[in-house]
């Protein structure tokens, strides 16, 4: 199994990407859902990160908050690095887990900031990075997740630039057309990515 790792810019589509794959039959762990599984009350990540950031980040139900968590994290670089060096960890163990358990030919991990943490980047093959014009991340931040145009702003400043992260990256996949485009895309890379997979399969089989 080829383990890739997905990463790009927030609003740029990654999802899109995943989706797409998850369709022709790869494993695809989105490492924000595993963060949220990992901030449940039960979760492994809810007690450093409410004792780190106090129980003014808790709703009424006891649970975490993200969006009260989010504002503190996104005006303050400080706390989100320290947030993340106490989810990372965590979130990464998870991930590892259910690798272990993954049938697929492909397994995808869909993770924004896979480069910069470099923690989950230890599991994978290949890097794939997923870009898209500025003008329309801002439509998906404003228009599809409700942002205001100053917290999508805010947002997007606290990220690596795009260009840094396709300098890095083994395939790039450029969100700038049609999702018909951009199935195109997937579709010459899955096909060039198993097809490599079961030449290299049959090579050592």
């Amino acid at each position: 199994m080829k383990i890739i790792g997905l990463t790009g810019n927030i609003g740029v589509g990654k999802s899109a990407v995943a989706a797409l794959l998850q369709a022709k039959g790869a494993h695809v762990i989105d490492m924000d859902q595993v963060t949220r599984r990992a901030l449940e009350p039960d979760g492994p990540g809810f007690v450093p990160v409410t004792a780190a950031f106090g129980a003014g980040i808790l709703s009424a139900a006891g649970a975490i908050d993200r969006q009260r968590l989010g504002a503190i994290v996104f005006s303050r670089p400080e706390r989100l690095r320290e947030l993340e060096g106490i989810l990372h960890p965590i979130v990464f163990a998870m991930a590892q887990a259910e690798l272990a358990n993954v049938q697929a030919p492909l397994a995808v991990i869909e993770a924004i900031k896979l480069l910069e943490a470099g923690t989950t980047l230890r599991l994978c093959d290949e890097v794939w990075v997923v870009t898209a014009p500025r003008a329309r991340q801002l439509e998906r931040l404003i228009g599809i997740r409700g942002l205001s145009a100053s917290d999508a702003e805010s947002r997007m400043a606290n990220q690596s630039s795009q260009a840094w992260k396709a300098a890095r990256a083994d395939r790039v996949i450029r969100n700038d057309g049609s999702l018909q485009a951009l199935a195109r895309q997937v579709d010459v890379i899955w096909d060039e990515t198993t097809l490599n997979t079961r030449t290299q399969s049959d090579a050592t089989g």
